[in-house]
């Protein structure tokens, strides 16, 4: 897994009751491909909620979700829907991890890359974000 440049800069950001450790931990969980938490971390595995992570993180579920909460409002992670080759008609909800931030693949979703455009981190001395 590549951790990018920005990791300072992130820590600053995210410092507060532990969302920086949560981000850091939930990098295992990253899909190689389509940058989607799953179990293992590869496309095989099966795409976690919150619920799920929080049961496998040992994170009381309340407290994870304020910092997935955080996470979502600083362009690290976002909430998109996902679908199936073999069951189109079968649209999930998924938590997709920034390759900006998280990478741990050479060759990621195009469409993942266009969902983070917007948040800065390409260029993460350009953020000025209040938590």
């Amino acid at each position: 897994m590549k951790l990018f440049d920005g990791t300072e800069e992130l820590h600053k950001l995210l410092n507060n009751d532990g969302v920086f450790t949560t981000a850091i931990r939930l990098s295992k969980y990253v899909c190689y491909d389509d940058c989607i938490l799953r179990t293992n971390g590869h496309k095989n595995g099966r795409i976690l909620d919150i619920h799920d992570l929080s049961e496998l993180m040992g994170i009381p579920f309340n407290t994870l979700r304020k910092h997935i909460s955080v996470l979502y409002k600083n362009g690290v992670l976002a909430l998109c829907k996902t679908g199936s080759k073999g069951n189109p008609d079968l649209i999930r909800d998924c938590i997709i991890a920034n390759p900006d931030i998280f990478l741990r693949g050479s060759n990621v979703n195009k469409t993942v890359i266009a969902i983070f455009k917007e948040a800065g981190w390409d260029n993460y001395k350009s953020i000025n974000k209040d938590i």
